[in-house]
């Protein structure tokens, strides 16, 4: 039996990472998307982020819109310019070949 992939992404919630990052004076926010290998499709996904406070939320966890990456976005309290402030989280996707 050939195991099912797994790809996962880590970013820190208000540092650039290879979708975006925004906020404003009082929040950051980040968008990671774990995205599938080259002839395969995300079944699902998921996220943790062990370091989050009460302040820190996943307002969104989608599949991307053409079906290859998992995206995930987290917002956190403004916590200064030092990037070790903010949290770190990470994406999971679940992948099967695609066999379209």
């Amino acid at each position: 039996m050939v195991g099912i992939p797994t790809v996962e992404i880590t970013g820190r919630c208000g540092v650039p990472n290879n979708l975006s990052t925004g906020g404003n004076t009082n929040w950051s926010y980040t968008t990671l998307e774990a995205k599938a290998p080259a002839g395969y499709i995300v079944t699902g996904g998921g996220w943790e982020c062990p370091d989050m406070n009460d302040r820190d939320f996943a307002y969104r966890s989608r599949p991307s819109p053409e079906g290859k990456g998992w995206m995930v976005s987290m917002a956190a309290l403004e916590r200064g310019g030092n990037p070790n402030n903010y949290p770190e989280f990470t994406v999971y996707a679940v992948c099967i070949a695609d066999d379209a």
